[in-house]
């Protein structure tokens, strides 16, 4: 019995290795064919990159506004931000 637990063990690992390797996406929410801003914004030094931004601006108690963004890099030497795929309620 334990040579063939080894045996359904080891195709198991070497499913999860094909997995990672051969079908691993490649970048979290990315959608295909694009390139993320901080790689296309190589050149340029990038402080912050993140990705699924959400924004919520509130005066009391109750909310101003929201905001939305796929992806948003800040940027070191510049006081700016460059967002993709914006969505705002005001």
């Amino acid at each position: 019995m334990t040579r063939y637990g080894n045996l359904i063990l080891s195709a198991l690992v070497l499913l999860l290795v094909l997995q990672v390797v051969v079908f691993a996406p490649r970048g979290v929410n990315a959608p295909r064919g694009e390139r993320p801003a901080a790689e296309v914004n190589s050149g340029v030094d990038v402080a912050q990159a993140m990705r699924g931004v959400h924004l919520v601006e509130s005066r009391e108690g109750g909310r101003e506004w929201e905001l939305w963004a796929d992806e948003a890099v800040a940027f070191r030497d510049k006081d700016l931000w460059e967002l993709r795929q914006v969505k705002v309620i005001l």
